[in-house]
């Protein structure tokens, strides 16, 4: 799959597995929409993405909380825009209706 300028969504993606996954993404060309709950961290890693030429834009939202998230990803994220979601929260795997909330389409396009 060829995700060169397509925008990938990160929960989680202030450190660890999120972190990785956005470095990894960058490093393919995506561009990158980084949610998690620390700013400072997020900072870091939409820093090191950038140092790959990726463009990472941060969102704080709290990743455990499907509200908070579904909020963050349908007001200040341009959903229509992302192409995929991953989404990492190693603290709440209840967590399961995002995608009954957000769909996200092969064309990019997203409906709630």
């Amino acid at each position: 799959m060829d995700i060169k300028n397509k925008v990938v969504a990160i929960t989680g993606a202030g450190r660890g597995l999120g972190r990785a996954m956005a470095l990894a993404f960058a490093q393919r060309g995506a561009r990158l929409a980084l949610i998690d709950l620390n700013a400072a961290d997020l900072a870091e890693s939409a820093s090191l993405s950038g140092a790959h030429g990726a463009e990472a834009r941060t969102y704080t939202a709290n990743v455990t909380s499907e509200e908070a998230v579904i909020a963050t990803m349908g007001m200040r994220l341009p959903v229509p825009a992302c192409n995929i979601l991953i989404w990492l929260v190693a603290s709440n795997p209840s967590i399961t209706g995002i995608w009954q909330s957000i769909r996200i389409r092969s064309n990019g396009s997203a409906r709630k």
